[in-house]
């Protein structure tokens, strides 16, 4: 398994826990509900992670790791296809729930995995870049990912776009 299949999914997996907080705005206005409420969006995803990841881990430590990295991406965007569709906020708080649990299992058994198919040369470089040191990410991905989002979603232009 390639090392930048396992990066572009980890990269798609934190872009998608920084770009919500942009939206939080234009989520509360679509749902009718307050900012705040919507902001519990972010704080159920970052709860079902927390406790999901730990759980899901031990629960299948003896499954074959290419067998729970694609179930923890089909997770994942399972819940992305149900927050696109759903309707109420009840639907889109379980819909991040949903990938929160895809991302908790994705993370930690994608670096486990780079890191064992690098060389082991590799495997100091490949951890040193691994998402909890992505310092560069949100300044780069998060202003453009929330820009597109509004403009795909119809919404009026973020304060990065100007």
């Amino acid at each position: 398994m390639s090392v930048f299949w396992l990066a572009l999914g980890a990269f798609a997996i934190g872009t998608e826990g920084f770009v919500i907080a942009g939206l939080l705005p234009a989520i509360a206005g679509d749902l009718s509900i307050s900012v705040s409420a919507a902001g519990q969006l972010v704080t159920a995803y970052a709860l079902t992670y927390a406790v999901g990841s730990p759980v899901l881990a031990v629960a299948l430590n003896n499954v074959d790791r290419r067998t729970v990295l694609a179930l923890a991406l089909a997770t994942f965007i399972a819940g992305n296809i149900a927050a696109m569709v759903a309707s109420n906020y009840a639907l889109l708080l379980a819909s991040r729930m949903l990938m929160a649990l895809g991302s908790g299992l994705c993370m930690p058994t994608a670096l486990a995995v780079s890191v064992a198919v690098a060389s082991p040369k590799g495997a100091a470089v490949q951890w040193r870049w691994s998402p909890p040191d992505s310092r560069l990410r949100p300044s780069s991905a998060f202003p453009s990912a929330i820009s597109s989002a509004a403009f795909l979603a119809g919404a009026r232009p973020s304060p990065w776009s100007r």
